[in-house]
C-alpha cells in the first residue's frame, strides 16, 4: 500500500513537470521597448496585441524586455530553455534609445542571432547615432537580395494609432518570409525579393524605410 502511494506521487510529480515544460514553438519574436518611456511613445504592447490575432502568432514564442539588462537576462533564459536558438524576428522601439553601444550589443549575432528587425519610432525621439545603426542594418540586408530586409517605420503623434495594426500584420509577414528563406536555403533555389510577403506589406506603408533597391509598384 505504501509502495503504491509512492508510485502515485512519482507519477503525479512527473505529470506536473510535463505540464509546466516549455511548449514547442516554430518561431520566436523579441520585443524591446524602454520601460520608462512616456505612454505617448509606447507602441509595442498594442502591436503585440494585434500580432496575436494572426495565425503566425499561434506558433511564436514572444519575449519582451524593457531595458538592455532585462533583455540580456531574458535572452539568456530563452536560449537556455530552447537549446541556444536564435530569434526569428525582432521588434524594437527606438524612441529614447540613446546608448549606441547598448544598441550594438543587442544587434550582435551572438545575442539575438541577427534576425530581421522592425524598428519603430518618432523622428523627434530617435537619436541620430542609433538611427544610423538601424539604417545600416537595413541597407546591409537590402544588398543581400534574400527576402525583405529589416525596416524602420517612423510615425508621429497624429498617426500613432495606425502603427499597431500595420506592424502587427507586418510581423506576421516577416515570419512567413523567414520560413521561405529557410526553405529555399535547403533547396538552393532563388528567393526573389519581389515575391516576399513582408515586402508586399511594406509597399503599403509610405512611412517605412526598407532600403534603396525597391520602389513601390505603380498603381
Amino acid at each position: 500500500m505504501r509502495r503504491t502511494t509512492v508510485i502515485r506521487k512519482i507519477r503525479k510529480s512527473f505529470e506536473d513537470e510535463v505540464e509546466v515544460a516549455a511548449p514547442s514553438f516554430k518561431d520566436a519574436l523579441f520585443v524591446f521597448e524602454m520601460a520608462e518611456l512616456p505612454e505617448d511613445l509606447k507602441v509595442c504592447p498594442e502591436i503585440v496585441r494585434e500580432f496575436k490575432k494572426t495565425a503566425e502568432a499561434q506558433t511564436t514564442c514572444i519575449v519582451t524586455a524593457g531595458s538592455v539588462l532585462d533583455a540580456a537576462e531574458k535572452i539568456d533564459k530563452f536560449k537556455n530553455r530552447h537549446c541556444g536558438s536564435s530569434f526569428t524576428l525582432a521588434l524594437i522601439n527606438l524612441n529614447q534609445f540613446e546608448d549606441v553601444d547598448e544598441f550594438k550589443f543587442l544587434m550582435q549575432r551572438s545575442v539575438l542571432g541577427n534576425p530581421r528587425t522592425i524598428f519603430v519610432g518618432t523622428m523627434r525621439h530617435m537619436t541620430s547615432a542609433v538611427y544610423t545603426e538601424a539604417r545600416n542594418k537595413v541597407l546591409l540586408e537590402d544588398e543581400l537580395r534574400f527576402g525583405a530586409p529589416s525596416c524602420i517605420d517612423s510615425y508621429g503623434a497624429s498617426n500613432r494609432g495606425d502603427v499597431y495594426g500595420r506592424i502587427g500584420r507586418l510581423a506576421a509577414a516577416y515570419l512567413r518570409d523567414s520560413e521561405e528563406r529557410t526553405r529555399v536555403g535547403k533547396t538552393g533555389s532563388v528567393f526573389l525579393q519581389r515575391t516576399s510577403p513582408a515586402l508586399e506589406e511594406l509597399y503599403k506603408i509610405p512611412t517605412a524605410f526598407y532600403g534603396n533597391r525597391f520602389k513601390r509598384p505603380a498603381k
